[in-house]
């Protein structure tokens, strides 16, 4: 896996919101195998820095994400059902955002619309990443990310992306799953499932393939109304 440069991280922490700093500095990973649309909905939530849903630490963001996933599986139906999401989401933060979604025929306006709504699209290789003043936290369905394959699809964050021509540009994740090698990742008292089963952290890749909904590329983003 390609970790991300020091300055790169330390660059992107002083963009954040300081309600984010605390999970990218002591990233916890996703609960359980099942929950990283609660957990990146919720990074994205963080990302608005609204005054009603502060998350300081990783043990904030994880308490939030279990608390929102029950609120999706109190609803009727599929718990993997994207509509559902939307309407979890506008139930917990009591109409203060909205969860847009939109499907792309092409990557490249899929990336388009990742570069517009982050504020990036220029290189992401400058270590002062004066582009990369990241306005808030997108997310996708990817079917893998740098090595790591997920068979149904993977929720995952999208803080950048750099302007590129080729058919897929660097982009930089926070992939709430990045698997082990079989190995405990964690021993403490205070561990969930996914502590064994995951790490999690910033990922700047281009080695990445979406998952198509038929024929398109999901993008989802919270909108302030």
């Amino acid at each position: 896996m390609k970790k991300i440069h020091l300055l790169v991280l330390i660059a992107v922490l002083q963009a954040s919101p300081a309600n984010a700093l605390g999970y990218f500095l002591d990233s916890k990973p996703q609960s359980t195998s099942n929950t990283c649309q609660a957990y990146s909905l919720m990074m994205a939530l963080a990302f608005e820095n609204h005054d009603a849903f502060q998350m300081e630490t990783a043990s904030d963001l994880r308490a939030i994400e279990q608390d929102f996933r029950q609120k999706v599986d109190s609803l009727p139906g599929s718990s993997y059902s994207h509509k559902n999401w939307s309407t979890a989401l506008e139930q917990y933060v009591q109409g203060h955002y909205v969860l847009k979604r939109k499907y792309y025929k092409n990557e490249l306006d899929w990336r388009k619309k990742v570069a517009e709504l982050t504020g990036t699209g220029e290189s992401l290789n400058d270590p002062t990443l004066s582009a990369l003043l990241s306005k808030k936290v997108v997310m996708t369905s990817v079917k893998s990310l740098e090595g790591n394959r997920y068979k149904s699809g993977h929720i995952v964050g999208i803080l950048g992306i750099e302007k590129s021509t080729n058919s897929q540009a660097t982009t930089l994740f926070f992939n709430s799953a990045i698997k082990g090698n079989g190995k405990k990742n964690s021993c403490d008292q205070s561990d969930v499932a996914g502590d064994y089963r995951y790490k999690a952290g910033l990922i700047k890749t281009n080695k990445f393939q979406l998952k198509p909904f038929g024929n398109n590329y999901l993008l989802m983003w919270l909108e302030a109304v």
